[in-house]
């Protein structure tokens, strides 16, 4: 099964993203969008393993999880991945000391001490916490963001400025990690929730 390791949104950040993607629609960006109860922060992508190992990670990440933070998390710029864009996401900024890029760590030493065989993008040096908006299926799509700004060397210089986040999404707090199943279809994929852990105790 393929599975990965995200921290669920609050539910404000859910809304605000919701309310970002019907204003992106209306300014005419084309896109495959990422629905609302599919919005979560991934942390680690561990590709596709043997139920056994999911379950002996699992017992592992429970007992990580209790060592770890709950995650301060300020939604920063909304941008691209990619040349030409291949997703549309707000960067997220990590709090003072890196309890994001902790929990990241963390958790990959999980999944390397239970031998699991990860894929080589869940070993990056460097965590880059995002939420994505949307995916970009081909070069027209992409070009549709043409209409609501300029690519820079650094970032985009939207038109108009982007709605800005309300209490609780400007800001917000992650306190638990959870692990998921996700079943590639037609219409793109389905998460399933397995397991889900406070951080902290």
């Amino acid at each position: 099964m393929r599975v990965f390791l995200a921290l669920p949104l609050p539910p404000p950040v859910i809304a605000y993203l919701e309310r970002m993607r019907a204003y992106l629609r209306h300014r005419g960006v084309a896109a495959k969008w990422v629905s609302a109860e599919a919005s979560h922060l991934t942390v680690l992508f561990l590709g596709e393993q043997d139920p056994p190992r999911v379950e002996a990670l699992a017992r592992a990440v429970a007992d990580r999880c209790r060592r770890l933070v709950p995650i301060e998390l300020r939604t920063g710029a909304l941008t691209t991945f990619g040349r030409p864009p291949r997703v549309l996401v707000f960067e997220l900024q990590d709090e003072p000391g890196g309890a994001f890029a902790a929990t990241v760590e963390g958790l990959a030493e999980c999944a390397i001490a239970e031998n699991l065989d990860l894929p080589p993008s869940a070993l990056r040096a460097e965590a880059r916490p995002h939420l994505t908006l949307a995916r970009f299926r081909d070069g027209r799509e992409a070009r549709s963001l043409d209409n609501i700004g300029t690519r820079r060397d650094v970032g985009w210089e939207w038109k108009k400025p982007v709605p800005e986040p309300p209490p609780g999404a400007g800001c917000f707090r992650c306190g638990e990690a959870a692990l998921f199943k996700s079943t590639l279809t037609a219409d793109g994929p389905i998460y399933d929730e397995l397991a889900r852990w406070p951080l902290g105790e």
